[in-house]
């Protein structure tokens, strides 16, 4: 009975997870979809590089299609889920399956984090609920699982920590590079495990050996990930941000006064 019921609050929990994004399914074309920083920003640049066939282009490819021409390394790296989502889906199927992908799996992340690692066994209903509230989150679709996928990440690292890892810990830390944003959120979430890991050390006297390896390969996998970007902070001193097009709107004195006037 107890196994019954556990199945059916997590179903239960899945469900209206699905009920949530079910318009994009019932709508198709016709649904209502996030403009700020999504169809205004990197949605359509995923679309521009998934159809001219410049995806491994190298950093100084001119990509004519946005401000008269810019470069390959302004559109992030090629190693990404959503990007690849595009190419093989077209515009809005990328966007419908991502976020399926993204709400699930900040559903099943958060529900494996509280019952692993924070709530009793007997405290399902709980477990379930707050599971289900995380996945209905608003999150920013083309930032992939860079918050939706914190707590799942979160989970394989205190399951590495306790010492009880299994071959799928490890494989949600090699693959979430791949989807998720390492200068807006997980080179964050990195520092703060670092800081456990100092902790278990100097208070607990605990090298945490494989805790410490876990840490080190997402971050060197990041920057593996963020080439492009590592490439043009260190190394490249002429490259040029687009964001220098984007000049501060400046409101002269003469201009003022012609006003007050």
């Amino acid at each position: 009975v107890k196994n019954f019921k556990e199945k059916y609050f997590l179903y239960g929990g899945a469900f209206i997870v699905f009920l949530y994004l079910a318009p994009l399914v019932l709508l198709g074309e016709n649904s209502l979809i996030l403009i700020h920083d999504n169809l205004g920003h990197l949605h359509p640049l995923y679309k521009i590089l998934a159809e001219d066939g410049h995806i491994f282009a190298s950093n100084h490819t001119q990509i004519p299609n946005l401000l008269n021409g810019v470069p390959r390394l302004s559109f992030g790296t090629e190693f990404n889920v959503y990007l690849w989502l595009f190419y093989f889906l077209g515009p809005f199927n990328a966007y419908v399956a991502n976020m399926f992908f993204i709400h699930f799996l900040a559903f099943w992340g958060m529900y494996r984090l509280l019952t692993k690692h924070i709530m009793p066994e007997d405290s399902k209903l709980i477990i379930v609920g707050i599971a289900t509230v995380y996945g209905l989150l608003p999150f920013v679709p083309v930032m992939g699982l860079s918050v939706a996928g914190q707590a799942l990440a979160l989970s394989a690292f205190l399951t590495i920590r306790k010492g009880e890892s299994q071959w799928s810990d490890w494989l949600i830390l090699i693959l979430m590079p791949l989807y998720s944003s390492f200068i807006l959120a997980f080179v964050f979430f990195l520092f703060f495990m670092g800081l456990i890991w100092l902790y278990d050390l100097l208070v607990k006297k605990d090298w945490q050996i494989k805790f410490l390896s876990a840490i080190t390969l997402m971050t060197v996998l990041y920057l593996g990930v963020e080439y492009r970007l590592v490439h043009a902070m260190f190394f490249d001193n002429g490259f040029e941000s687009v964001r220098t097009e984007f000049q501060p709107f400046v409101v002269s004195t003469s201009f003022l006064f012609t006003l007050h006037k």
